[in-house]
């Protein structure tokens, strides 16, 4: 598993919330929770790309937030118990990605970014939200290197 220390400081802080919550309701860490954070990341990063994209963030928010709310909070992973957060197949599968996509392009830490363009390239319902509501990986990355947030 990464450690923190791969991860920027924004990266560390989107993480944290999610975590946080989780461990407060249900104990199981989702790619819906992390994507939930990084909408509402302090540098806002995906609201102005989703901005510069004309794709209405709020809306993917809602969607987001519905497919969620309909996981079985009660659910525990295998071998987990109450005090202890679970972390889910996908989101070990996201975050190894996020670390890759770092290295190939040169970065000592994982970003904000990276997780999010990992998100969005697994095959999952996540991924498809945002691509109906017009975020697809593709657009995201150009919009990313026009902000200038993808450069080594």
């Amino acid at each position: 598993m990464l450690t923190g220390e791969r991860l920027d400081k924004e990266a560390q802080l989107v993480l944290r919330r999610p975590c946080e919550t989780a461990l407060q309701r249900r104990f199981v860490l989702t790619a819906e929770d992390i994507m939930l954070a990084l909408f509402d990341e302090p540098g806002e990063t995906l609201r102005v790309a989703c901005d510069r994209l004309a794709v209405d963030a709020s809306r993917i928010v809602g969607r987001i937030a519905k497919l969620s709310a309909g996981e079985d909070l009660a659910f525990l992973p295998p071998g987990h118990s109450a005090n202890r957060l679970g972390i889910l197949p996908e989101v070990y599968g996201f975050l190894r990605q996020a670390n890759l996509m770092a290295l190939r392009r040169g970065r000592k830490r994982i970003s904000t970014e990276h997780l999010l363009l990992a998100i969005m390239a697994r095959q999952s319902a996540l991924a498809r939200i945002l691509a109906d509501a017009g975020l697809t990986y593709e657009r995201l990355t150009d919009a990313l290197n026009s902000l200038d947030r993808l450069s080594g």
